[in-house]
């Protein structure tokens, strides 16, 4: 204040203010403006990096110590100060919150963090990350944010894994507290299925992964995470998480593993709420099982068995599931049979019992539920201790006893005897027995006695001095087994409990004898209760007497613990038991006790001849039936088992009176014989039984004869050999037998001198009588009477033998049937458990994989983001920007126009310089040799294809289920599943990728295989494709086979597949048309030539409503060339031939090359060679040709292209490392002409020719070479009327779209894809090629062999492949230029049929006409028409709408033609009702210009504006006339805004004060709500923006000057351009072409004012083409086709020519000019209209004077 007397006298007391405005902000406000939190994570990356590295990384202010010592002060800590550091800039922070999760912060992190260095993972960096976990789900109610917050940070094993133990453990109890807290939420994201994966994947004991964990600590960690499993399965079970344990049991392979899940799982089942359904759940599903019974560890095969067992158990099971029919169909038992291979314990065996025997609820009793696997478990006994054979034994007789039934089940088993017999060899080696766990107890005194209670009467042949076997303990306890108590004493003991006693071990002999006794009474019961006593005629022939014969055979097969008589011994003993209890109850027959007693007969007498000697065995029985000795067996014999067998024959009673029926006969005969045995024997204990019958007194007379004469035999021996014992015995019975039977023998007749029986030397008078001659007379007289007792003995040897025969017989066939019955069952366990489980494993492991390809994905997928994002932020806008950037090189960019032309370039970071490929140059050129056979090309011609029949087919199949709308369409809008999955190759112009193609009802996943994943560095190897997303499918051939599939998409994208076979193809057409995509056209499915037919695009072309460019485009399309294979790229043909002159005059023919000729013969001079070789020269297997090369190949595509990437690489990678000699190089356009010219090559053209100057310029340096003429081969040298790049693209372009190419054009067409391909007009016109390019002359399916196909492919592509046919007539020729031109640029190849020509308002802008309407009384700012207008153009009205300065919009009704009452084409009625023109919202920031920038209309009728003092944009609906929402982003005030005007999609931009622009999508009639990306870059408030879709390109302009070019899909910086120092960008806008114009000012101060404004043209990759100027300030920029259309403040609308910012027409206004619009047709999107808005309140609308008068 100025307080001097002279000043304060005066009365003034002003004061002045002086100093700088400082403006406080908050820190989170500022970083949402340089790129949200991401500003941050380049510290998180540090904290991985070596001390040294970082001190490099560190930012440095402008003067003193680096900014984040501080930071690393505490080294250990630095991931949880950075952490909490975000969690404060996200907490209460909507924008940056909004923006981490656009961006994947959250994935970001969780990728970092998997970098960083373990040790810093501490407990505070874990309760930091919950911290932030924790603020961010509060502060946000969407589930998908939590789920990406949760997945990437908290459920990320991949980091928290390589934490210490004591992080891990508390990190997985912090889970199980999230759990409780969310469980159904958890449960559906991160279920039991994620567990599981986590526990196979980190804490597998046998994993590599943690190697610092201990096993124990290891375990701990998994016991925390089942805990948390424990959680989800506590109050129910899904089927899904079932399947999940079941799919870890068959793909986990570590034995500790399965072990605790089986338990896991075993408890389950006993848990009363889940048994039914976890049990059905098994019974059906259960397969594994069966597998894992036969792990290698016992623990695994015991948890195993135990749950089966309990399955089995329990109740209600179900019978029809599929482990159920396979436990009870043999599955089980060749499960059992194949655990042979492996070691065994008692736990096993007392597991396996338990699975096979149940308790019977009725009686509590127990018995056999599978008698397979109960067989299969006495298999294996074979291979245990004797004690545990001996009481499997015990148990199996128990329940024999209890289930008589049983036995019959038994002996219906095939090789059951085989079975228990094998218990009767010696024990296997010690290491296949695993000993049990508990000691046995001592057995039972009836285990001690037989199983009668009595005194086993063969214990003598066990009785020997016992050795001690000591029995070792288990490896660990058996849990749930009871212990140290008996069976008897403990009644919940099951089976199988005697082998937990806990008592001192037997003798070895004693063991023995206790288990061949156990083993022989188990057999006997079987043979004896298997049939029922009263009908056992011909059952023991089958059964007794051919166990007999399988003992024997088994005997020689096998060596046994104890000799097989003892075993028969034994079994005799019982059997007799058995007949004399049921004797004595009178249930038993005859035939029973004779079948035994022939049984027993043959077994102990010893001199009958062997019966299972095949050779001449009728002899030797009749030889020994005319002279039988009977002799018994020692050592089968026992006394006391004849006394046995002679109590058992008492006990029958048969003895007791005279033979009634031929049994009895038969067997008082046997018996009789076996007494002659006892009589015969030199054991006189044996003696005695021969006096027992024949004092019965009723002996039939023959049977006394057969008596006498055998005692007569012994007698005259034992006299011989002076036997005294021997004689006395026989001499007693001589004396009864003479006695008795006196009579009926007439022995007073024949023997009238017989010492008296009464004599007391009887026995020396008869020894004596035995030798005279009256004795021996006697002898040989009852010899003759006794040949036919002779013959009944010889009878029923022969029997005998017959049915030992039959025996044999049935022996061998049980063995064969048990052999046949083994191979069935181990293929129903191939087929129905392995395959399945196989099945099962298969699927297991592969969504393991699939899960572990998708988060490697997902992972490189986030370092991607982030390696983008790390350039932006140490880049030149960057926040980092003082560290220095990272470096490129340029490489060809995918994205493409409405015109199929690729315009762009692309930052290349993985570039090479390729210093080495020009190093190892030299003048040499390497060879590549062909040497493929001629002879192949013939195989592959032998069949000619018949391609369009099945696209035919196939285009009527498409269409029929486009009709229909099938089932599977209408699953659209449900749950997303998987419709169908095959595997594919993704090609691509650099490399053939393989992979798996997943189709489901909403999207397409194409997921490369893991070995192709980093195959091309510059290409993403894998995709996802919304279906509504898909605007063509097209038909596609690929090594000249039609097995590929080139999909178009409505963001200019296409990718190209192909499949193994034409019906895989044909498949996956049909199921993405039937999916019912709407944007999706069917027609594009079609044979090409159909397809052409049907487009209508010639009828267009001729007609000039689309351009020449667009026309060959579309014809390369159809035909199939594309940009994906370089052996079918688009081919576009030489226009010009005048490359020297000055100037191109295009009004002259003879600068055109001439198009109905081919390349090869436009020079006139070689025409008449090339036909005379023609005429002359034929290959045998080439044919005929006029070119040995092709116009296109994938080698004229890599010399054209040489100079930008990837094409670089593929010509080095072609020429053996190198690059090509700088000769043969693409170095100059008139070179390269005079080579065609000379007939030296017949190449055309690619369209980048006609649309990319870069690909001219070497920008990236390479080291081409010099030419000997000692040209540097750098960028391409131009025509002479060509200026500059750029320039030859503009006239070149003009050359293609002159009046001689269009009048021209269908004669080169009817060459390349015309009726003079191929034919008798190909010859005339000398366009023949090599036979093997066309299509037509080539199926590779006919080559089987591999090898020779891929040389036969390799030779086809070096030719080159000619387009398919699409013309089988003349090309019509195009209508003469008129003077009205509407140019429809494409979309693609069904771009809708346009209506009647219409006018082109700027074609000549010098002869528009203007009229004027007034529609406000304030300055117009903004006006336009919605892009999309209602399609009943005759019966609704469409509107147009205008915003004044005082925000006040008017809707207007307006009509691009006029109604009949005007003379002027068009109708306007403004609307200026006050009352109905809404006020665009709250007032404008008061430092805001009100223009056009802050207006916006999308084509579904919202009006958007910007400038709102509350940070916000407005949308208003102009059919609801209100305000619909009010969007806040933005950190400050949006100040320009721009839509999307000819793209495909609805996109908005915004640019603000706070430095950033955002893009916007509309959703159908939806204002937007949520951003699709932030751009980032800009130092001050942006104020101009634009955007195109098309193109992939958002440009904005700023106050400090620069202009940022950004892409649209990713948000990537591409360009920074600076027009002028000290200006601001007021304008700025972007052409269809890639042509971007910036208008700038100079800043509003007095320094500044020598800046004038400009106009500044850019190519779109960011090179300044020119710049202009300008006296008079703009007040609106549009760019439309050749013109740049400005306005004035002075009211001068200019007409600027786009490429030299030349002023053409300027047309004067009556006031100033504020706005400016386009109106176009909706159909054609020709301009038709000018409308301009001006500051009086009027507009002006422009239009042509011959404009129709009346609509369309």
């Amino acid at each position: 204040m100025d307080l001097s007397p002279s000043h304060v006298l005066h009365g003034a007391l002003d004061a002045a203010l002086d100093g700088d405005v400082y403006v406080t902000r908050d820190v989170k406000l500022v970083l949402s403006s340089l790129g949200g939190v991401e500003v941050f994570f380049p510290i998180l990356e540090q904290a991985g990096l070596p001390l040294k590295q970082r001190e490099a990384y560190c930012i440095t202010g402008p003067s003193g110590p680096k900014a984040n010592d501080l930071f690393w002060n505490t080294e250990s800590e630095a991931i949880t100060y950075l952490l909490k550091l975000l969690a404060s800039m996200l907490v209460n922070a909507p924008i940056n919150e909004q923006v981490f999760y656009t961006v994947k912060g959250p994935a970001t992190i969780g990728a970092l963090l998997q970098k960083v260095p373990p040790s810093l993972l501490t407990v505070a960096a874990h309760s930091a990350i919950q911290s932030l976990v924790q603020q961010l789900t509060l502060s946000s109610d969407q589930s998908e944010q939590h789920i990406e917050l949760y997945s990437s940070l908290l459920f990320n094993y991949r980091i928290w894994s390589r934490a210490d133990y004591s992080v891990q453990l508390s990190h997985s109890k912090y889970l199980s507290t999230l759990v409780k807290e969310k469980l159904e939420d958890c449960r559906r994201d991160f279920g039991v299925q994620y567990f599981l994966d986590v526990i196979r994947e980190y804490y597998n004991p046998s994993s590599v992964i943690n190697p610092k964990l201990s096993t124990e600590e290891k375990y701990h960690i998994r016991r925390s995470l089942m805990s948390i499993v424990d959680l989800y399965l506590e109050e129910y079970v899904c089927s899904d998480e079932l399947d999940a344990i079941l799919g870890f049991l068959c793909a986990v392979n570590d034995e500790i593993l399965l072990d605790e899940m089986l338990k896991y799982l075993l408890g389950l089942l006993t848990t009363p709420n889940y048994q039914n359904m976890i049990s059905a759940a098994l019974w059906e599903k259960g397969v594994v099982f069966l597998v894992r019974i036969q792990a290698q560890d016992l623990d695994v095969r015991l948890a195993t068995i135990k749950l089966l067992a309990l399955l089995s158990r329990m109740q209600g099971h179900n019978s029809n599931g599929l482990l159920h029919k396979l436990m009870h169909s043999g599955a089980l038992s060749t499960a059992l049979c194949l655990m042979h291979q492996q070691q065994l314990s008692s736990s096993i065996i007392l597991a396996l019992l338990d699975l096979c025997i149940v308790k019977n609820n009725v009686d509590c009793t127990d018995y056999i539920s599978n008698f397979v696997a109960y067989a299969g478990t006495l298999q294996l006994l074979r291979h245990a201790p004797l004690f545990v054979r001996h009481t499997s034994c015990l148990e199996l007789q128990s329940l024999l006893d209890t289930n008589p039934e049983h036995a019959l089940k038994m002996a219906q088993i095939n090789g059951w005897e085989r079975i228990l017999l094998w218990l009767l060899t010696p024990p296997q080696a010690e290491n296949h027995w695993q000993l049990s766990c508990a000691h046995r107890s001592h057995p039972s005194h009836k285990a001690m006695l037989g199983r009668h209670g009595e005194e086993d009467p063969s214990a003598e042949l066990f009785s020997a001095s016992p050795d001690t076997l000591c029995i070792g303990p288990d490896s660990g306890p058996v849990s749930g087994v009871y212990v140290g108590s008996s069976p008897a004493s403990n009644p919940n003991a099951g089976p199988g409990a005697i082998l937990r006693g806990n008592d001192d071990p037997l003798d070895s002999e004693k063991e023995i004898f206790k288990m061949c006794s156990v083993v022989v009474e188990t057999i006997e019961l079987i043979l004896w209760n298997s049939t029922d006593p009263m009908e056992a005629d011909g059952y023991l022939r089958r059964g007794w007497s051919q166990f007999f014969l399988m003992v024997d055979i088994f005997e020689r097969e096998h060596s046994l613990v104890v000799p097989v008589h003892t075993i028969k011994q034994k079994l005799f003993t019982l059997l007799l038991k058995d007949v004399r209890k049921h004797c004595s109850s009178g249930n038993m027959l005859n035939s029973v006790v004779l079948q035994l007693i022939q049984l027993f007969e043959a077994f102990v007498i010893a001199t009958y001849p062997s019966l299972d000697v095949e050779e001449d065995l009728e002899v030797t029985l009749l030889r020994f039936s005319h002279n039988p000795t009977f002799q018994l067996h020692k050592e089968h014999c026992t006394h006391e088992l004849m006394q046995l067998f002679v109590d058992t024959l008492k006990a029958t009673h048969i003895l007791d009176r005279h033979p009634q029926v031929p049994e009895e006969f038969q067997i008082i005969q046997s018996y009789l014989r076996i007494l002659m045995a006892c009589t015969n024997s030199s054991q006189s204990q044996y003696n005695n039984f021969c006096l027992n019958i024949l004092q019965l007194g009723w002996v039939p007379e023959e049977d006394v004869r057969f008596i006498f004469l055998n005692l007569a035999k012994e007698l005259s021996e034992g006299s011989k050999n002076d036997q005294s014992n021997k004689i006395d015995y026989i001499s007693t019975t001589m004396r009864c037998l003479l006695t008795i039977y006196a009579e009926p023998l007439n022995l007073q007749t024949f023997l009238p001198n017989l010492p008296s029986t009464v004599s007391q030397s009887f026995s020396t008078e008869l020894l004596d009588f035995s030798k005279t001659q009256e004795w021996k007379m006697w002898l040989e007289m009852l010899q003759v009477k006794q040949m036919l007792h002779h013959e009944v003995l010889g009878k029923w040897l022969k029997d005998l033998s017959v049915q030992t025969k039959k025996c044999m017989q049935i022996c061998s066939q049980v063995e064969v049937d048990r052999k046949e019955e083994v191979v069935k069952d181990l293929e129903l366990y191939e087929n129905n458990v392995l395959q399945k489980y196989n099945s099962l494993r298969d699927s297991e492991m592969t969504r393991h994989r699939t899960l572990e390809i998708q988060r490697k994905d997902e992972l490189s997928a986030a370092l991607q983001r982030w390696s983008c994002t790390r350039r932006f932020l140490t880049g030149e806008c960057g926040a980092w920007k003082n560290r220095d950037p990272d470096l490129y090189l340029w490489k060809m960019d995918r994205t493409e126009n409405f015109s199929r032309m690729r315009l762009k370039l692309a930052r290349n970071y993985n570039y090479n310089k390729h210093t080495d490929a020009s190093q190892r140059r030299s003048g040499e050129t390497p060879l590549l040799a062909n040497t493929a056979d001629t002879s192949l090309l013939a195989m592959a011609t032998a069949t000619k294809s018949s391609s369009e029949e099945e696209e035919e087919h196939l285009f009527d199949q498409i269409q029929k289920l486009a009709r229909d709308e099938p089932a599977v369409a209408q699953e659209k809008d449900k749950k997303e599943k998987l419709v169908k999955r095959e595997t594919c190759q993704l090609v691509t112009v650099v490399e053939v990728i393989s992979g798996t193609l997943d189709i489901t009802n909403k999207c397409i996943y194409f997921v490369s295989d893991p070995q192709d994943k980093d195959a091309i560095p510059w290409y993403p190897t894998d995709f996802t494709i919304g279906l509504d997303l898909i605007r063509e499918l097209h038909l596609r051939r690929y090594k000249t086979r039609r097995t590929a599939l080139e999909m178009f998409l409505l963001d200019q994208t296409n990718y190209f597949l192909n499949f193994s076979t034409k019906k895989i193809l044909n498949k996956v057409c049909n199921c993405i048309v039937s999916l019912n995509n709407p944007n999706l056209n069917i027609f594009s499915t079609q044979e090409p030539a159909k397809l052409m037919q049907s487009s209508g695009l010639t009828q267009k072309w001729v007609k000039r409503e689309i351009t020449n460019l667009d026309y060959i485009m579309q014809l390369n399309t159809i035909s199939g060339r594309t940009y994906n294979d370089l052996n079918q790229y688009p081919i576009f043909p030489w226009i010009l031939r005048d490359y020297s002159s000055d100037t191109l005059d295009l009004s002259k023919p003879e600068v055109f090359r001439d198009l109905s000729k081919p390349m090869g013969i436009q020079n006139p001079d070689l025409e008449e060679k090339i036909k005379t070789k023609y005429e002359e020269f034929e290959d045998p297997v080439m044919g005929k040709f006029h070119y040995g090369t092709h116009y296109s190949n994938a080698t004229t595509v890599m010399h054209y292209l040489v100079r930008l990437e990837p094409f670089t690489s593929l010509q080095i990678k072609l020429q053996c490392g190198m690059f090509d000699h700088p000769d043969r190089q693409f170095f100059s356009i008139p070179n390269a002409w005079r080579i065609t010219y000379l007939g030296s090559d017949v190449k055309e053209l690619i369209p980048e020719f006609f649309c990319l100057p870069d690909f001219l310029r070497n920008i990236n340096g390479y080291d081409l070479g010099v030419t000997q003429s000692k040209i540097v081969v750098g960028d391409v040298i131009l025509p002479k009327w060509a200026s500059s790049p750029e320039d030859f693209i503009r006239q070149h372009r003009e050359a293609l779209e002159s009046e001689f190419v269009s009048a021209h054009l269908n004669e080169w067409i009817d060459l390349i894809f015309g009726y003079k391909q191929t034919g008798p007009e190909a010859e005339k016109a000398m366009n023949v090629f090599n036979k093997y390019s066309y299509q037509e002359n080539v199926d590779l399916h006919n080559i089987e062999d591999e090898k020779i196909r891929r040389k036969l492919e390799c030779l086809i592509n070096n030719f080159g492949q000619t387009p398919t046919r699409l013309f089988s007539e003349k090309h019509p020729t195009r209508l003469q230029q008129s003077p009205v031109r509407p140019i429809k640029t494409g979309t693609g190849v069904f771009g809708g049929k346009s209506q009647a020509l219409r006018p082109t308002a700027i074609w000549r802008p010098e002869d528009l006409c203007t009229s004027y309407a007034e529609v406000a009384a304030a300055p117009v700012v903004f006006l336009g028409t919605p892009s999309r207008q209602t399609k009943a153009l005759l019966t609704s009205n469409e509107t147009l709408v205008t915003v004044t300065a005082l925000g006040v919009a008017n809707v207007h009704v307006w009509l691009p033609y006029s109604n009949g009452k005007q003379s002027h084409p068009f109708t306007l009625q403004p609307d200026l009702n006050p009352s109905k023109c809404p006020c665009l919202g709250g007032p404008f920031d008061k430092d805001l210009h009100i223009s056009s920038h802050l207006f916006a209309l999308s084509s579904n009728k919202l009006l958007l504006s910007a400038g709102h003092w509350d940070n916000s944009f407005r949308t208003y609906s102009l059919e609801k006339n209100k305000m619909v929402a009010r969007t806040t982003h933005h950190t400050a005030v949006v100040t320009c805004m721009a839509v999307d005007r000819l793209g495909t999609e609805d996109l908005l931009i915004t640019g603000s004060k706070d430095t950033t622009c955002v893009i916007w999508k509309f959703s159908k009639h939806d204002p937007p709500s949520r951003p699709q990306q932030t751009l980032y870059g800009h130092d001050a408030e942006v104020l101009c923006v634009d955007i195109s879709s098309e193109l992939d390109l958002a440009i904005s302009g700023a106050k400090n000057g620069t202009c940022l070019v950004h892409t649209i899909r990713s948000g990537q910086l591409v360009h920074k351009l600076r027009p002028k120092k000290s200006c601001e960008i007021r304008h700025v806008a972007v052409s269809s072409t890639g042509v971007m114009v910036v208008y700038s000012v100079g800043l509003q101060s007095t320094a500044a004012a020598a800046v004038v404004p400009c106009l500044h043209l850019y190519s779109i990759n960011g090179r300044l083409l020119e710049e202009k100027s300008l006296n008079v300030p703009l007040s609106t920029i549009v760019v439309e086709d050749k013109w740049i259309i400005t306005g004035s403040e002075k009211g001068f609308l200019s007409f600027v020519d786009l490429f030299s910012l030349n002023r053409q027409v300027q047309l004067s206004l009556t006031a100033p000019i504020c706005s400016f619009f386009m109106v176009r047709d909706h159909q054609s999107k020709v301009c038709t209209h000018l409308l301009v808005g001006l500051k009086d309140g009027k507009i002006a609308i422009l239009y042509p004077k011959d404009s129709i008068q009346a609509p369309p």
